[in-house]
């Protein structure tokens, strides 16, 4: 048993990608120079995962001893390194590739589900992620992103102990100046927004036979939600336990919201109350301290807590971290995949601002002035495109309707019918974020200044009159004819004349006069929105010369 034991520490110590002997900033290093790891790994894995198979049960096993414990916190993290995303020292059998993504995604949470392994495993990321010296431990860099990402794969949140130390590793290697961890730090980043701070944080206090959980959240529907998949987990809980909690006596209350929920355990409804007795103190929904007026019977209560954000994330201040330190470099990202994260992840934060009345106008503005400034640096097509679809996402983010905007730009623009845009153009009408305003020049400018992109190619002009489109019902559609004025009259001569180009570079290509059919037809609903005939009566050869156009068969 000691050889065997012996054996697995070594075999798995020698398949841990190596220790650059210079930081990354002081080499360059190419892919090739972890040839000889890769012809290592060759004739190492094969016999890692005979290991494996052959010992899983003691693996698996609750029952270990200290060199048990290391070897399957060892395991995991090798695991880790090996089915890590875009590394300079990717393996290149795909096989090996394919079996140890088969068992990280199979055992990830078997092994994990311990927190002596755990504990383990966030000592060792404690001790080789410091400032000092993570240079040179780019396989555990790597690692440590994928094992965030199976830790949240299957909707767990993140404890709080694992988002600092998180948020401090995404700071650490963002100081990199090669792009690649820049990214990296944006992905780590995304994970914290999305799996530590978003929407809710559950909690529960135990005492004796009184039971009570405690969720908040920033909206009643995804509160539920997820207030729902924890006590089908918690039910799981019980069952193997041997245990059962009585639904008929476990009640919940709400507070800080008037929607309706549907909470459930054990597939029945649980009832809603206006007031609970916990540890003899009886409290209403409207965080009231009463006299014992009333005696609940109940044993177990759920307390639902609406609220913009949960206190220890708050105290944290994670979200107003991350954004400032994204935000700090934007130039330093140049691939598509790179702009599209650090841009969501920039968006995703403006979720957790207190007072969002005073904050989303200058908030707003900056963002958009970086992403401007992207826009004028960016040397490629598809990242300009990508950078125009956050222009909706930014000046709508505030809005009233937001949820019903963001559902239709998440649908695939080319499966919309003029069905579809009709209805889009009714929610753009109700959209009532001042940015627009703010911003409605500058957009025209744009469009003007990015139109050369329409020559490029059909597929270029497609994607590019899409963008326009989206961009225009959302920020321009909703300010009147009256507002805009001399500046949409402009825009309509300069952009008129740009379209008719397009449609003749490309030789009529069908699907591009298709688009420019949907654009005029919302260039014609926003002017006749109009009323003012002084106004209109400028507009009017536009008006007319696009409903020819649109009336026109192909």
């Amino acid at each position: 048993m000691d050889n065997k034991i012996s054996f697995a520490k070594d075999l798995i110590k020698s398949s841990s990608v190596p220790e650059l002997t210079i930081d990354l900033d002081n080499t360059p290093i190419e892919s090739d120079n972890f040839d000889e790891y890769r012809k290592i790994l060759d004739i190492q894995l094969p016999m890692l995962f005979d290991f494996i198979q052959q010992n899983e049960e003691l693996l698996l096993s609750k029952e270990y001893n200290d060199d048990i414990l290391e070897i399957k916190a060892k395991l995991l993290m090798l695991t880790t390194e090996i089915t890590a995303h875009n590394t300079l020292y990717k393996i290149r059998n795909e096989q090996f590739l394919r079996v140890f993504n088969d068992f990280i995604q199979k055992n990830f949470y078997k092994i994990l589900d311990d927190s002596e392994v755990e504990e383990y495993v966030l000592k060792h990321y404690t001790q080789y992620l410091k400032a000092d010296n993570w240079k040179r431990h780019i396989g555990t860099v790597h690692g440590f992103s994928r094992f965030l990402e199976l830790k949240v794969s299957n909707g767990r949140q993140l404890p709080t102990k694992w988002s600092s130390f998180s948020l401090s590793v995404g700071l650490t290697i963002r100081e990199c100046h090669l792009p690649a961890y820049k990214e990296l730090s944006t992905q780590i980043f995304q994970t914290i927004i999305t799996y530590s701070v978003r929407n809710y944080l559950l909690g529960m206090k135990l005492f004796a036979d009184d039971s009570l959980i405690y969720i908040c959240g920033k909206n009643s529907e995804d509160m539920c939600e997820k207030l729902n998949d924890d006590l089908k987990r918690i039910d799981v809980w019980l069952k193997m336990n041997k245990l059962k909690v009585n639904v008929t006596k476990t009640k919940y209350m709400k507070f800080g919201m008037n929607e309706d929920i549907d909470v459930k355990m054990d597939s029945e409804s649980l009832i809603c109350v206006e007031s609970i007795k916990y540890l003899g103190c009886v409290i209403d929904r409207k965080l009231n301290l009463k006299e014992h007026a009333s005696h609940l019977s109940s044993s177990s209560y759920l307390i639902c807590y609406s609220s913009k954000d949960p206190k220890e994330i708050k105290e944290l201040n994670i979200p107003d971290v991350i954004f400032d330190a994204v935000l700090n470099s934007l130039r330093t990202v140049d691939s598509i995949d790179g702009t599209y994260a650090i841009w969501k992840c920039l968006c995703d934060c403006l979720d957790f601002k207190e007072d969002v009345d005073s904050y989303n106008w200058d908030v707003t503005d900056e963002m958009m002035e970086n992403l401007l400034g992207s826009l004028k640096h960016a040397n490629n097509s598809d990242i300009v495109i990508c950078l125009f679809s956050f222009i909706p996402k930014i000046l709508t983010r505030f809005t009233a309707n937001r949820k019903e905007i963001e559902e239709f730009l998440a649908r695939d623009y080319d499966s919309l019918s003029e069905e579809d845009f009709c209805k889009f153009r009714k929610e753009c009408s109700k959209i009532n974020s001042c940015a627009s305003y703010r911003w409605a020049l500058y957009i025209v400018k744009l469009f003007v200044a990015e139109s050369y992109k329409l020559l490029e190619s059909p597929k270029m002009c497609e994607k590019m009159l899409q963008q326009f489109h989206i961009c225009y019902l959302t920020c321009l559609y909703t300010i009147t004819v009256e507002v805009m004025n001399i500046n949409l009259l402009k825009f309509f001569e300069q952009y008129s004349n740009i379209l008719v180009e397009a449609i003749a570079t490309h030789h009529g290509t069908r699907r591009i006069r298709e688009l420019v059919v949907q654009i005029y037809q919302t260039f014609i609903d926003h002017l006749e929105k109009s009323d003012l005939e002084d106004v209109t009566k400028d507009f009017q050869p536009y008006h007319k010369a696009f409903k020819q156009f649109v009336e026109e068969p192909f």
